[in-house]
């Protein structure tokens, strides 16, 4: 990750075609419930937190049922997981539900 990285940023929306509940974890024009993993792959070591989509608020919407996220990176707590924020070589979605998590993901950024 960057030097001065504070934040992540990425849009998402759920790609399901169908609202019921049992075909998928991520019904249509709800913001997908998806947690969020920093870690450095090559020793599989995470930062300490895994925010999630349930607990944070999106800070914008857009037509078609887009959702914004801006996660602060301070929310991953990193450095008490093994790692540093100068360590991270990966960011992870992970559904944390039972059923398929069908989402369109665009614009990840490293905001700083």
């Amino acid at each position: 990750m960057p030097e001065g990285a504070s934040a992540i940023s990425f849009w998402i929306r759920s790609n399901t075609q169908s609202s019921d509940p049992f075909a998928s974890s991520t019904p249509p024009g709800q913001a997908p419930g998806l947690k969020l993993i920093l870690q450095k792959q090559e020793t599989g070591n995470y930062c300490a937190s895994e925010p999630t989509t349930n607990t944070t608020a999106p800070v914008a919407t857009a037509a078609g049922g887009w959702f914004q996220f801006s996660v602060p990176t301070s929310a991953f707590n990193c450095g008490r997981g093994g790692i540093t924020l100068a360590d991270v070589t990966q960011f992870e979605f992970q559904n944390q539900n039972e059923r398929n998590a069908d989402v369109c993901i665009g614009e990840i950024k490293i905001v700083r």
